[in-house]
């Protein structure tokens, strides 16, 4: 399969794999003449997502220090026209570019001592994770966590005031970008234009930022999610409490119900047992009728026995 992006076609093949990535020459900062080469330099990375810890993977691209993230769609009753043939395999592989920290985050924030760089991304399930600290400079580690030098020593600490300030920026970024190109959003899910237009600024707004919020806590520990969601005032979203209440018996009435089941169930079980169907009058009026014809006849079988 290929795909061309403007007159050059950038393709990353995965170590071991018979996959085969198409990269935009736009997220991989290459030109045309020196775009080979330089695409040599990209490595498939297998690291742990950093809100459910599974495997996924990522592309590191070392000549700009930026990691894109390979997401896969697999629709189903897809296939692929390539050329005169047609590939079973509807699978589709696209990159897209990720902050790197956010990769990092988890680890920052689960370490309970203050650590060095390469002792806190230090993954056994995940040998690929210490190749990030080349890319990560101590300027962007230093959003999300404290420094401290002893002497040639660096060690550093999760600052979760400095975190917070840090993904409230990614959030209002998002948040901004869907407001402006006036994506409808609800409290949880896109609603209508005509609910948007009806809502006042501020509200308008809150939704915009707390499905911004949605989006950013995909990358998100539960923990780390939850107060992001404080930092930025968001109240936590009801379960419509009002009808529960509403429907909330009495053990008394639960009582009083279950009696009254139990007995229409037994005057139904009674009435079933008791009273049998009136037999249909006509078809008992047909069957005496050829009774009385059928009397004093013979069966056609009697005459053909030995006399």
């Amino acid at each position: 399969m290929k795909k061309k992006t403007g007159s050059t076609e950038v393709k990353a093949r995965c170590p071991d794999s018979d996959l085969m990535l198409l990269v935009m020459k736009e997220l991989t900062n290459l030109n045309h003449e020196s775009g080979d080469n330089k695409l040599k330099n990209l490595e498939i990375l297998t690291l742990s997502h950093p809100r459910e810890r599974r495997k996924s993977l990522y592309i590191l691209n070392p000549n700009d220090n930026s990691v894109q993230e390979i997401l896969k769609f697999s629709p189903p009753y897809r296939s692929w026209f390539i050329g005169n043939t047609i590939e079973s395999d509807g699978k589709i592989y696209l990159s897209s570019n990720i902050d790197p920290l956010f990769l990092i985050l988890p680890y920052v924030f689960e370490a309970k001592m203050s650590s060095t760089f390469d002792q806190i991304i230090n993954d056994d399930d995940f040998s690929d994770a210490i190749k990030l600290e080349s890319i990560i400079a101590e300027e962007q580690l230093s959003m999300i966590a404290d420094q401290k030098k002893c002497g040639d020593l660096t060690v550093w600490k999760y600052n979760e005031e400095k975190t917070m300030q840090w993904l409230e920026k990614k959030v209002n970024k998002v948040s901004d970008v869907l407001e402006r190109k006036g994506i409808h959003v609800g409290t949880a899910s896109a609603a209508s234009n005509t609910y948007v237009i009806s809502m006042n600024k501020k509200e308008s707004h809150e939704n915009y930022v707390r499905y911004a919020h949605g989006i950013v806590s995909d990358y998100l520990k539960s923990e780390v999610s939850e107060k992001l969601l404080q930092h930025l005032g968001l109240p936590p979203l009801e379960v419509n409490s009002k009808k529960r209440k509403n429907t909330d018996l009495d053990p008394e009435e639960i009582k009083k119900l279950k009696k009254q089941c139990a007995e229409k169930e037994t005057t139904s079980k009674y009435f079933n047992e008791d009273v049998k169907p009136e037999k249909n009058p006509r078809k008992n009026v047909k069957k005496a009728q050829l009774a009385k014809a059928a009397t004093g006849t013979k069966s056609i079988s009697s005459f053909f026995k030995k006399k």
